[in-house]
């Protein structure tokens, strides 16, 4: 297997992609171009039909994340909250572990 791989990318280096988009096309054979992670989350967020937009944490810092995947008929899903930082409930857990380590209820 090694050496198709070996072969398929001496072949496919002696043309530019847009070249082997055309050719591949043609033979009616699926294909798409792939850019760097940077580039797709661009591509996505400027069709307004993809799944990438902005979030905002609890400190207002905003990042890029994907929709919800699940589209049903009658709710649309929400997207959750993001990943706490570090430490950021860890008052809260030690607190509600203190209670139930007591034989209290949590």
């Amino acid at each position: 297997m090694d050496a198709v791989y070996a072969f398929v990318e001496q072949h496919i280096a002696q043309h530019p992609t847009a070249h082997w988009l055309e050719v591949l096309l043609e033979a009616d054979i699926p294909v798409a171009r792939i850019p760097n992670v940077e580039a797709l989350i661009r591509e996505l967020k400027d069709s307004d039909s993809g799944p990438v937009r902005d979030y905002a944490d609890a400190q207002g810092n905003t990042y890029v994340g994907l929709e919800p995947a699940a589209r049903w008929l009658h709710a649309q899903p929400v997207a959750g909250r993001a990943a706490p930082r570090l430490g950021e409930h860890t008052e809260d857990i030690l607190r509600e572990l203190s209670v139930a380590q007591a034989g209290q209820p949590a």
